[in-house]
């Protein structure tokens, strides 16, 4: 590969091919753009997928109608480059032929591509993108909801609500609701604390987390209403828990609690000190002193640990 030169892109190893076309995206060889366009249409698919990322690299606004029509392609790593770079490339076209694409390919990684690729064309299109909420699709629906994640748009963020309140996918309001997580305003606070009611735990412990993070933002009236909310959610973690995330969900919705500031640590520590419940006041003492950290490990060491069991594990048999 050291000896690589632009004639190499028409080799008959598919290696060297592929190699060519990522010599030329790192910028250390030239080729005519002709040529890597040449190879979106490779029998290989793994050359075709470098050719979509080379196109992508390099620019070549020329190749997008032929990226598009590898939206379709049969191979999943060639689709879903494609659904990538046309969210770099492409225009309000685009945004169509994605959706299109999505109709007939719900996997997970084009889903996953699909939304990346969409955010990036929503400024462009996103009145497609919001249409796309009301797809018969599920999977669909949750693309759209995830590619809307960085709009402010107050029309926008009407239509996640309408999606996070009435949409019959437990998936989809998650995403409509973590897509509004962008416009921090009263009324989502108002919708998050409506959602710890949601029928989906997914969308009720979440909804917790969320609230968690806006308590600096919430009025006197919202923080009363929300540690009365969180406080009975908190409840619903207790020995006869049959929640699907009760392994789990109790922490989002205590640390959210703790968040709260001095009532909500009280109602926890109280249940820590005396409650009857077993489950509850162990999950009470985890939140308060063995916490998650923040997108990190925790900090706290053996011995702080050791401490906080020693001090305040609660008095259960």
């Amino acid at each position: 590969f050291d000896t690589l030169t632009p004639t190499d892109v028409q080799s008959s190893d598919w290696k060297q091919r592929c190699q060519a076309l990522a010599q030329a995206a790192a910028g250390n060889l030239t080729l005519d753009p002709r040529k890597v366009m040449d190879c979106l249409r490779d029998s290989h698919p793994l050359v075709r997928r470098q050719a979509i990322n080379t196109c992508r690299t390099l620019k070549l606004l020329s190749a997008v109608t032929s990226i598009a029509e590898l939206l379709k392609d049969d191979e999943q790593c060639v689709s879903s480059a494609a659904a990538l770079a046309l969210g770099d490339l492409g225009d309000k076209s685009s945004v169509k032929a994605i959706l299109s694409a999505l109709e007939s390919n719900p996997s997970w990684i084009f889903k996953e591509s699909a939304s990346t690729g969409l955010a990036s064309l929503a400024k462009a299109d996103y009145t497609t993108i919001v249409a796309a909420l009301k797809d018969d699709k599920w999977f669909v629906r949750q693309v759209a909801a995830r590619a809307l994640r960085s709009m402010t748009n107050p029309e926008i963020v009407e239509a996640l609500e309408n999606a996070g309140r009435s949409d019959k996918a437990n998936t989809v309001r998650f995403y409509a609701l973590s897509s509004m997580r962008a416009h921090p305003t009263q009324r989502f606070i108002n919708f998050l604390m409506d959602s710890l009611h949601d029928r989906s735990p997914l969308v009720s412990s979440y909804a917790a987390k969320y609230l968690g993070e806006l308590t600096t933002l919430m009025r006197p009236e919202q923080k009363s209403r929300a540690f009365d909310e969180l406080s009975v959610l908190f409840n619903q973690y207790d020995a006869n828990c049959k929640r699907s995330d009760k392994d789990w969900g109790w922490r989002l919705v205590g640390s959210a609690l703790k968040q709260l500031g001095p009532n909500g640590v009280s109602y926890l520590d109280n249940l820590r000190a005396s409650s009857g419940d077993t489950k509850l006041a162990w999950r009470a003492f985890v939140v308060l002193y063995l916490p998650l950290g923040q997108g990190t490990f925790p900090t706290y060491t053996e011995a702080d640990v050791t401490k906080a069991f020693q001090n305040y594990a609660p008095k259960t048999k």
